[in-house]
């Protein structure tokens, strides 16, 4: 008699995915998730990326703040903070879920709004430990004086990572061959987005 395999949990899952992305993306696509199991993946993620905003917050502050000051601007940033990680970042992500769908599909996606949603929320909860982990690397880097050069570049690589993970989980959703070209075409969307921006910034500037 054949065993049936245990059922894996979040952090499990989540843990193996950075084994292989696209693998992990068709399995969720696979399990059919509820839209409710899908929110809770994004309320995860978002709590996630909040501890990291804390720790961001708390270097930053230490670092120039002292004082009742200190407490204060600290204690500001952390209940705004909170309130964004539960109501504005998942809104988010649902809106560029949103934007994503009708662009995929012009370039010939096959995936659904649904599949197009999923997509997104994996991407955003299995990237959720890569932010905090930059986090806790850019605080300690900051005590001990690391150049501002070699934490751009380490952010750098950490987005270029997050991209990844999207677009194994956009090309598994919508039938793309290539994760890698499918975050490509997303980066050059988003320097598009960010030249037409500054652009515009410019000409309203010289008005």
């Amino acid at each position: 008699m054949s065993e049936t395999a245990a059922p894996q949990g979040l952090v499990e899952r989540v843990a193996g995915a950075y084994w292989n992305f696209s693998g992990s993306m068709r399995r969720l696509l696979e399990d059919q998730p509820r839209e409710s199991t899908l929110l809770s993946f994004l309320i995860v993620a978002s709590l996630m990326r909040y501890a990291g905003q804390v720790v961001d917050a708390f270097g930053e502050l230490s670092s120039s703040v002292a004082g009742e000051d200190f407490t204060r601007a600290f204690q500001t940033q952390v209940a705004e903070g909170f309130v964004g990680a539960l109501i504005l970042a998942p809104l988010a992500v649902y809106l560029f879920a949103a934007m994503a769908k009708p662009i995929a599909g012009a370039l010939g996606g096959t995936g659904d709004w649904f599949e197009t949603r999923a997509a997104f929320v994996w991407a955003y909860l299995v990237t959720a430990p890569i932010f905090l982990l930059r986090s806790a690397i850019d605080a300690v880097a900051s005590s001990v004086g690391v150049p501002d050069g070699l934490l751009v570049m380490l952010s750098l690589a950490f987005a270029a990572l997050g991209l990844y993970v999207l677009g194994a989980c956009l090309s598994v959703a919508h039938g793309f061959k290539s994760p890698r070209n499918t975050a490509l075409v997303m980066a050059a969307g988003l320097f598009a987005i960010a030249g037409l921006a500054v652009a515009l910034g410019v000409g309203v500037s010289g008005l």
